[in-house]
């Protein structure tokens, strides 16, 4: 527990009651102590961890996460997610974008949706699809949940029921595959926006030169003088 002092300027109403002294805005010492996460009381705790969480856990931290394991696991490089998670009923996340025939055919690491397709109708498939292969569309705009977006194949005119089984048999093996993977980054939402530990919250402080008021709310310590203790 340290002692602190901020020097701050008056606001608007203080400044127009005295307008007859100051022509100037005026300084004025406020003095405070700055308290660690773990000295505070548990309602100042709860208000100190809504600011980390909503600092730190920002919705665009999410969407780079998640698109960067797209990237990194799957090789793939054109996905726009989209989500609720806010513990009511209409929460959900789904994903827009769209796989190239190269992110499709030629890269190991998106090989999971070729299973049960042999080598050979693998090569028979890549001849079918076009270049943009395969497009992810969002069909219903109210809601997030994965089944909203619709899966659609961009392939060559089909001229056999051989040719349309096996295209089948691929679109739906990307289906498991997207079904899996928004469960999965909607389950981790509630962790990332909700939870939080006294560790972290300790840590990122510590990183970042933050305290607390007593009642829970967070400063920035930089720029801050320490005061006597009278």
């Amino acid at each position: 527990m340290v002692r602190g002092v901020v020097r701050f300027h008056t606001t608007h109403k203080l400044i127009v009651n005295h307008l007859k002294t100051f022509k100037n805005m005026t300084n004025f010492i406020e003095r405070f102590v700055g308290y660690k996460f773990s000295e505070l009381s548990e309602d100042a705790k709860n208000k100190a961890a809504q600011q980390y969480l909503e600092y730190e856990r920002q919705t665009e931290f999410f969407s780079d996460d998640l698109v960067y394991e797209l990237n990194e696991k799957y090789g793939l490089s054109d996905f726009k997610p989209y989500y609720s998670i806010s513990y009511s009923q209409g929460d959900g996340l789904c994903m827009e974008g769209e796989i190239t025939h190269s992110e499709l055919f030629d890269n190991e690491k998106f090989d999971l949706v070729f299973d049960g397709i042999s080598p050979e109708q693998k090569t028979k498939l890549s001849e079918l699809f076009c270049g943009t292969a395969v497009v992810f569309e969002k069909r219903n705009h109210h809601y997030d949940y994965a089944k909203t977006v619709e899966i659609i194949e961009r392939t060559e005119e089909l001229e056999t029921e051989e040719e349309e089984a096996l295209v089948q048999t691929l679109i739906s093996n990307i289906q498991v595959w997207y079904l899996d993977f928004c469960e999965q980054w909607y389950r981790q939402g509630y962790k990332f926006f909700y939870d939080y530990t006294e560790a972290e919250i300790n840590e990122f402080c510590e990183c970042n030169d933050y305290m607390f008021k007593q009642d829970g709310t967070m400063f920035w310590t930089e720029g801050y003088e320490l005061a006597d203790n009278r």
